[in-house]
């Protein structure tokens, strides 16, 4: 999401491809599996306990719920602006 938004004017649209947004795509996606996966594998080597794995799984949960939903806040346009 954050890669569509950086790479097209359109906003989520689906339409555009090229090779920079699949890098951004890709790179986002990486970015979001491993923020969940490392806490996860690290409980398991035991290297980390559980609920340290339990926080860090809840704060990286608030931080791209608030990413989220800052991105369809702001990408709405300002219609009221125009009355």
């Amino acid at each position: 999401m954050i890669g569509r938004q950086c790479t097209s004017p359109s906003g989520y649209g689906m339409s555009d491809n090229s090779p920079c947004i699949d890098l951004m795509w890709f790179l986002t996606s990486a970015i979001v599996i491993s923020a969940f996966g490392l806490p996860a594998v690290l409980y398991r080597a035991a290297i980390i306990k559980i609920g340290s794995m339990a926080f860090v799984m809840a704060a990286n949960t608030l931080i791209f719920i608030t990413v989220t939903i800052y991105f369809m806040t702001f990408d709405s346009d300002d219609s009221l602006l125009s009355i």
